[in-house]
C-alpha cells in the first residue's frame, strides 16, 4: 500500500482532460480522514476526503502519489533572498501563522472563519488578502516560503538541488560517470505506478506514440516542477537529469510488467490485432486426416479481359476464376470461372464442380470446344 503523508502530492487521472492535483494537508489516519487543497483551482479551500478512497484510487490506476512537488518553490540561500521580498513574507507570515498553527480547527469552515476575523481585526488585513497568504502557505508546501513574492517562475537560476544521500541500484548513467555525486534515482513503488499511467495513457491508445515519446510526454506531465512562459507557450520545467528516471529505467521495468497481447489490442484494435499479430496455433494442413476431409476454396480475379463474341470491341468485363483445393493432398478438384463478383454463388458452382465426375466434364468440355470450332 502507497503511504499517504502530509505534504503528499495526488495526481487524479482524468483521461482528454487536465488531471487535477491535490496536496494533502492532514492525516487523521484513525478517523480514515485526509485534507486535501486543490492545486489547480483559482481560489481553492481544504476539503475532507476518506483515507480508504484514496488508498482505492491509487491502487486502481485513477490517480498516481507524485514523486515530485509541481508547486515546491526552490529558494537560495535565506541570505541570499533580496531585503524586501524577506520583508514581505515575514509580514504575510506574522498575519497567518497563529491561524495555519491550529490543526485540525483551521481546516473546519465555520472556526477558520473566526480565525480570519480575528486576524483581520488585529491587523487590519482585508480578509480576501488573508485567504489569498492561506492558499498560497498551503498550495506551497506550508512553507513560510511560499509567501515570498512570486517575482520569477524559475526559482533560483544555476543552483542544483541536492542529491539524496544512498546507493543506486543498477548501472552508472553517463551523467554519474562524468560526476558520482549525480548517481540518479531508484525506481520505488510510487514511481512504478506513475509508469504503468504513463503507459495507459500515451503508449497503450490509438496515438501509437513511440515509447521515447511516451517517456518524454510522462516526464513533462508528472514530473515537471512548474511552468515557464517561452514566446507565449507554457513550457513545463523539469529537475536536473540525475533527478529523474532514464529512458531505460522506463523501458526496463515496461518490459518487465507489460502484457504484448493487451497493449497491441489497446494501440491498434481487436481487428488490427487479430489480422497482424494473433498467434497462429497451427495449419489446415495439420487438420486434415485424409483426402477429402478439408476442401479450401480460392477466388481470384484474373489480370485479364474479356471481349464480347460478337464484337470483340466491347469488354464484357474480368473473369473470376474459383478453385477448389483438396487440403491433404493439395490437389485442385474443382473450378468455375464467372463474370460475377466473389460471391456464394460462384463457390457453389465451383462446389458442384467438385463433386462432379472429371471424366465426364472433361469429355462434355471437349465436345462443346469442338462444335465450336466446326461452326466457326
Amino acid at each position: 500500500m502507497i503511504l499517504i503523508l502530509e505534504n503528499s502530492i495526488i495526481e487524479w487521472i482524468n483521461e482528454g482532460e487536465e488531471n487535477v492535483l491535490e496536496r494533502v494537508l492532514w492525516v487523521d489516519a484513525e478517523n480514515n480522514q485526509v485534507v486535501v487543497i486543490n492545486l489547480n483551482a483559482e481560489k481553492p479551500l481544504p476539503v475532507i476526503k476518506e483515507l480508504t478512497f484514496i488508498h482505492q484510487a491509487l491502487s486502481q490506476g485513477l490517480a498516481i502519489k507524485r514523486t515530485v512537488d509541481p508547486f515546491a518553490k526552490i529558494y537560495a540561500n535565506e541570505a541570499e533572498i533580496p531585503e524586501k521580498y524577506r520583508q514581505r513574507r515575514d509580514k504575510r507570515w506574522e498575519i497567518i501563522k497563529d491561524i495555519v498553527t491550529e490543526e485540525p480547527d483551521v481546516y473546519d469552515e465555520k472556526l477558520r472563519g473566526a480565525m480570519i476575523r480575528e486576524a483581520h481585526e488585529k491587523f487590519g488585513t482585508p480578509k480576501k488578502d488573508i485567504y489569498k497568504y492561506l492558499r498560497e502557505y498551503w498550495k506551497g508546501g506550508k512553507n513560510p516560503n511560499a509567501l515570498l513574492p512570486n517575482y520569477d517562475n524559475s526559482g533560483a537560476p544555476g543552483k542544483e538541488r541536492g542529491v539524496k544521500e544512498g546507493n543506486k541500484r543498477g548501472r552508472p548513467s553517463r551523467v554519474e560517470k562524468e560526476d558520482p555525486e549525480k548517481q540518479g534515482i531508484n525506481i520505488d513503488d510510487e514511481i512504478k505506478q506513475i509508469f504503468r499511467i504513463a503507459v495507459q495513457l500515451y503508449y497503450d491508445n490509438k496515438q501509437q506514440y513511440p515509447l521515447r515519446k511516451c517517456y518524454q510526454t510522462m516526464l513533462e506531465k508528472h514530473f515537471n516542477i512548474g511552468y515557464e512562459n517561452k514566446n507565449g507557450v507554457q513550457v513545463p520545467v523539469l529537475p536536473p537529469a540525475h533527478e529523474l528516471p532514464t529512458f531505460g529505467q522506463f523501458k526496463y521495468w515496461y518490459s518487465k510488467e507489460k502484457d504484448l497481447k493487451k497493449s497491441l489490442i489497446a494501440r491498434e484494435g481487436k481487428r488490427g490485432f487479430a489480422l497482424r499479430h494473433r498467434p497462429v496455433l497451427g495449419s489446415s494442413t495439420q487438420m486434415a486426416f485424409g483426402p477429402g476431409s478439408i476442401f479450401q476454396i480460392d477466388a481470384t480475379i484474373a489480370d485479364v479481359y474479356l471481349v464480347n463474341s460478337f464484337d470483340r470491341t466491347k469488354i464484357i468485363g474480368r473473369p473470376v476464376i474459383y478453385t477448389v483445393i483438396d487440403v491433404f493432398s493439395r490437389m485442385i478438384v474443382g473450378m468455375y470461372v464467372g463474370l460475377e463478383g466473389p460471391n456464394w454463388i460462384g463457390a457453389k458452382m465451383a462446389l458442384a464442380n467438385a463433386f462432379t465426375d472429371k471424366v465426364s466434364f472433361c469429355t462434355e468440355k471437349f465436345h462443346e470446344q469442338f462444335l465450336l470450332s466446326t461452326r466457326a
